[in-house]
């Protein structure tokens, strides 16, 4: 099975495979990158308010 690299957004650090961001329409995208957020509840998470993040989904910590 061939897998994918992951990229990350630069504009809101969602994790992506596509090549638009399907969070803010961005098209600028890095593959370097570290830590890994998981926001199920962005309303009732303290990382997600902290990270800014207002939508569910898989977020990189770090974007370089």
């Amino acid at each position: 099975m061939l897998s994918l690299p992951e990229k990350v957004c630069r504009s809101c650090r969602r994790i992506v495979l596509k090549d638009k961001c399907p969070i803010c329409g961005g098209d600028s995208f890095t593959t370097t990158w570290t830590g890994v957020a998981h926001i199920l509840d962005a309303n009732d998470s303290i990382i997600a308010t902290e990270m800014g993040v207002d939508i569910p989904g898989k977020y990189a910590l770090r974007v370089r």
